[in-house]
C-alpha cells in the first residue's frame, strides 16, 4: 500500500498565521478584482504565398472588469504590425488596471510582503532562522504576492486565446524594460512564468499580470451550461 502524506503547512494554516500576524484583514479575505477577455479572429492566408491553408488571425480583444467596465481593442488592418499594436494597447490597459487595483490592496498585506522580503533577502537576518522557518516565510510571501497580481481570465484560453496571442504578449511584456521589470517583480513575482500543457498555455504571467484559463477553475462544461448552472442569462454567455 502506498500512502502520500503532505508535510508542512496547508493553505488554511498559512492564511490563519497571516491573519494572526496582522497581515490579512480576515482569514477568508480574497482579491475580488479581475479582468475577463475574449478574442475574435478571421481566417486569413498563411505567410507562404503557395500555401492554400488559412489560419486564425486575431482581429479584436474585448475585456470586462469584475466591476462591470468594458474595453475593446481592434487591429487597424490585416498587416502583421497591426496585431502587435493591438496587443500593445491591450497589455498597457492591463498594466494600468493593475496599478489601480494595487491601490485597493490593504496596507497590512503590503507590510507583510515587505517584512518577508526583508527577511529572505537579507543574508544576515535570514541566517537567524532555520530551514523550515525560511520555507514557511517563502510560502507566506508567495501567498501575499498573489494579491498583487492582476488575474486575467479567458474561456478556453489555454488552447485558443493564449496560443494565438502568445508571441505578441511575450514580446510586449519583455519590452516593458528591465528597470520597470525589476520594480514590478518585487510585488508580482518572477519576470516571466509559463506553465505549458501540450500545445496550450495554462498560465502566462509577468510583471504582475497573470493570464489564466477559467476552465481550469470549474467543471468541464460549455460556457452556456455554466451560465445555466449559475442561473445567469445564457444569451450573454453563449459563444
Amino acid at each position: 500500500t502506498i500512502c502520500q502524506r503532505r508535510c508542512g503547512l496547508d493553505l488554511c494554516d498559512i492564511r490563519k498565521q497571516l491573519f494572526n500576524e496582522g497581515f490579512l484583514p480576515s482569514e477568508d479575505y480574497f482579491q475580488k478584482f479581475f479582468i475577463s477577455y475574449d478574442i475574435e479572429s478571421f481566417m486569413s492566408e498563411g505567410p507562404f504565398s503557395k500555401s492554400t491553408k488559412k489560419y486564425h488571425s486575431a482581429v479584436t480583444i474585448a475585456c470586462t472588469t469584475s466591476d462591470g467596465r468594458r474595453q475593446s481593442f481592434w487591429r487597424e488592418d490585416m498587416g502583421d504590425a497591426a496585431v502587435y499594436v493591438m496587443v500593445v494597447k491591450f497589455i498597457n490597459y492591463l498594466a494600468y488596471e493593475r496599478k489601480v487595483m494595487i491601490k485597493t490592496v490593504p496596507e497590512c498585506i503590503k507590510e507583510g510582503i515587505h517584512k518577508y522580503e526583508y527577511i529572505l533577502n537579507d543574508a544576515e537576518v535570514k541566517s537567524k532562522f532555520g530551514v523550515r522557518e525560511q520555507d514557511n516565510f517563502r510560502s507566506k510571501l508567495h501567498y501575499l504576492r498573489e494579491y498583487m497580481k492582476l488575474k486575467v481570465y479567458s474561456w478556453n484560453g489555454e488552447r485558443y486565446d493564449l496560443p494565438m496571442l502568445f508571441p505578441m504578449i511575450i514580446s510586449v511584456l519583455h519590452s516593458f524594460g528591465q528597470k520597470d521589470g525589476e520594480k514590478m517583480a518585487k510585488t508580482g513575482g518572477p519576470d516571466v512564468n509559463i506553465i505549458k500543457r501540450g500545445v496550450g498555455y495554462m498560465l502566462v504571467e509577468a510583471h504582475g499580470i497573470s493570464f489564466r484559463d477559467f476552465l481550469n477553475y470549474t467543471s468541464p462544461m460549455t460556457l452556456d451550461k455554466l451560465a445555466r448552472s449559475c442561473d445567469l442569462d445564457v444569451a450573454k454567455f453563449s459563444k
